[in-house]
């Protein structure tokens, strides 16, 4: 079966998404385990000569899997080429996976989107970013980082993350999580402000 995927998609270079999504169904259908690791192991031969877009897609594959340390495996091997995505890719990665420093070194390397244009980082990635940063103690430098890249959350998950990292953090760490309220709330009224206050 892996040998006739293989030959299928050199045949027809177009048939990455099918190839991408085949792992996702064999493994929801009980399918054979060698089958399954034998695709997974065919997808990651293929990031060596691989151009850019297809690297990418690699990455995010592995990083709906949750497979975190493929993700950075595949970025070390082609570090050279890495895109905007692809450090994206790897910041959700390195979030997910508590390692806070790395993902923050790479918002760092990613441009200020232009005004108006939406934020690249996604809102869980956002969210876990937030989380980490509270435990190490640097929320304002997290933040400065996420409000360049113009992040933002709405009141659900900004109250969400208050309330569940609360009673971790002193009357100081209240305080920065409402400023940052304020900086990332899609909401003008900021209404977790007084929430968290009254908390």
């Amino acid at each position: 079966v892996v040998e006739e995927v293989r030959l299928a998609w050199h045949a027809c270079p177009e048939l990455l998404q099918a190839v991408l999504v085949l792992p996702f169904v064999l493994s929801r259908n009980g399918s054979n385990a060698e089958v399954l690791q034998g695709i997974t192991t065919l997808i990651d031969e293929k990031v060596q000569s691989a151009d850019t877009e297809v690297l990418a897609e690699i990455m995010d594959f592995h990083l709906r899997r949750r497979d975190y340390q493929a993700v950075s495996a595949t970025a070390q091997k082609v570090a050279d080429v890495l895109t905007p995505d692809m450090q994206v890719t790897l910041a959700a990665a390195t979030a997910h996976s508590g390692r806070l420093p790395e993902a923050l070194g790479h918002l760092r390397l990613l441009p200020s989107p232009e005004a108006g244009h939406k934020c690249p980082v996604s809102t869980t990635t956002i969210v876990s970013i937030l989380d980490l940063a509270v435990e190490a103690d640097i929320i304002t430098m997290a933040a400065t980082e996420l409000s360049r890249l113009q992040a933002s959350l709405d009141t659900q998950h900004m109250d969400g993350l208050v309330n569940s990292i609360a009673h971790r953090g002193g009357s100081q760490t209240i305080r920065d999580l409402v400023d940052l309220c304020e900086v990332l709330s899609t909401d003008a009224d900021t209404p977790c402000r007084q929430t968290t206050e009254e908390r």
